[in-house]
């Protein structure tokens, strides 16, 4: 999987996207991006394949992450101005219904959508934090392998 990614991704891309979130500026046209990169890697049960050790969670991560619902965020965030994109702050209800409008989708999906991106934005942000690093280690140091002493 690894490798399969180095071969799609673009460094000059990963790199940008690394600043900005180093920055705390992960905004829904890097999302957008980062949708299109899966896309160019293939199809998501693909992916998923390549995954070792999932076992029951691959149908469980099949029915959440699948080709065609990412088409579908893809078509909200392009029914989306530039401008809605780099400020989410933007989207009233109004908007909304308008973006839901231009990609053929509920509403709800650009709650959904919305929804998502505030947890991957507030989950980038603390992994940026300080202290993220300290209790990762921590919690590694908590893990002991089975029957040591």
């Amino acid at each position: 999987l690894i490798e399969h990614a180095k071969d799609t991704i673009d460094e000059k891309d990963a790199e940008r996207m690394a600043q900005r979130l180093v920055k705390n500026q992960f905004t829904l046209d890097d999302m957008r991006s980062q949708f299109q990169q899966i896309q160019k890697m293939g199809s998501m049960q693909k992916i998923i394949g390549m995954l070792p050790g999932l076992g029951k969670m691959k149908e469980q991560i099949e029915s959440v992450a699948t080709d065609k619902r990412i088409k579908h965020l893809e078509a909200i965030l392009n029914s989306m101005t530039p401008r809605e994109r780099q400020n989410h702050n933007l989207l009233d209800a109004k908007r909304k219904r308008r973006i839901a409008a231009g990609c053929g989708r509920p509403v709800h999906e650009v709650n959904q959508l919305l929804k998502q991106y505030l947890q991957m934005k507030k989950m980038m942000s603390q992994m940026n934090n300080p202290g993220f690093m300290k209790r990762m280690q921590a919690m590694q140091g908590m893990q002991k392998p089975p029957f040591s002493l």
